[in-house]
């Protein structure tokens, strides 16, 4: 029988960890630490204030080393507002570059960081991301598994440039979070729990979002390469724009 998805594997003396990075699995909101080469597709729904969202997004992430990624990520979200026509539209493309310079195979750590860009190629006028502004996002990350409980979270300081005269001030330094928790119980199939947010440390707007997701991943077929993942995230603050969200997501790792 397999070992559980994303414990580290035993070398063939079986007395020592093997010495590459920790197997982490990749939540459903954020992301492993370590670079891989893989391809994501996700589908969310939001029951937002003003309507409902169905955002579908490709995200590809290509390992050029052990230690670097590169990522991009490609939204189109659909929107059904409550009042007034229908709109689809193009969201924040992702650039993102990753780098894992500290890794402890033996106790199942890993840190790491990166730069993430998003650029301006959404619609305002259809409540679809931006058009104008865009947002240089340096970030911290980090992984431990201990026995079969793996821990992932990141840090992110949001910067967004090219603001209007009406929003310069609002938001000067942005500080985004995410936690998650998963424990395989097989090798297909993970019970995950995880948290993300986001709130202004600089400017005048004091929104705070904060949510939890439940769900889970699973790799129900025998290429173990193909995983699928389900949530359900609710808001934690008032502050949050929606009601309930659904993610859908398939993972291919390459």
């Amino acid at each position: 029988m397999p070992a559980a998805v994303g414990v580290p594997a035993l070398t063939q003396e079986g007395d020592a960890l093997a010495s590459e990075p920790p197997d982490f699995l990749d939540p459903l909101i954020g992301e492993a630490p370590i670079p891989e080469t893989d391809f994501r597709l996700d589908h969310r729904y939001r029951n937002r204030a003003i309507g409902t969202e169905h955002t579908l997004q490709l995200t590809v992430e290509y390992a050029f080393a052990d230690w670097a990624s590169f990522e991009l990520g490609l939204p189109v979200t659909y929107l059904d507002p409550d009042n007034g026509p229908s709109a689809s539209n193009s969201g924040a493309v992702e650039i993102e570059l990753k780098f894992l310079p500290f890794v402890l195979p033996s106790k199942g750590v890993a840190f790491g960081g990166g730069l993430e860009f998003g650029l301006p190629t959404g619609d305002e006028s259809k409540a679809i991301g931006s058009n104008r502004e865009w947002e240089v996002e340096p970030f911290l990350n980090a992984g431990w598994i201990y026995r079969n409980l793996q821990m992932t979270a990141q840090l992110g300081f949001g910067i967004p440039m090219n603001q209007s005269e009406e929003e310069a001030g609002e938001v000067d330094l942005e500080i985004g979070f995410n936690l998650a928790f998963l424990y395989p119980l097989s090798p297909e199939f993970a019970p995950l729990l995880e948290f993300d947010g986001q709130g202004v440390a600089k400017g005048t707007d004091n929104k705070t979002v904060i949510n939890a997701t439940l769900g889970f991943i699973s790799a129900p077929f025998e290429a173990e390469d193909l995983k699928l993942g389900f949530g359900i995230s609710a808001p934690l603050a008032s502050d949050e724009d929606f009601d309930v969200q659904t993610i859908f997501t398939v993972f291919y790792e390459l």
